[in-house]
């Protein structure tokens, strides 16, 4: 019993360690990737994908335009319907 407790021991220090490893292998990677502005992500995504992910933003309740652009909307914003008009 006591030697089957020394191993699950020995084991979980194996794998605390690969994770702390792991860890620090992500964060390199996402300090290398750098810290992608909102546009440059937009940049990548094709006219319907920019389209479609407005309309769900604004269907979730915030606001699309560049007036208020992310603000929670507690109402239908006019600026926001043309905004999304003029993306068609």
């Amino acid at each position: 019993m006591e030697r089957k407790l020394e191993e699950l021991k020995s084991l979980l220090h194996d794998l605390l360690g690969e994770v702390a490893d792991l860890k620090e292998r992500v964060i390199a990677l996402e300090r290398g990737l750098g810290a992608s502005t909102v546009a440059e992500k937009a940049s990548m995504l094709t006219g319907q994908e920019t389209r479609a992910n407005l309309e769900e933003l604004y269907r979730d309740g915030y606001h699309i335009c560049p007036v208020a652009y992310g603000r929670l909307r507690d109402a239908e914003c006019l600026f926001c319907v043309n905004f999304l008009e003029k993306r068609t």
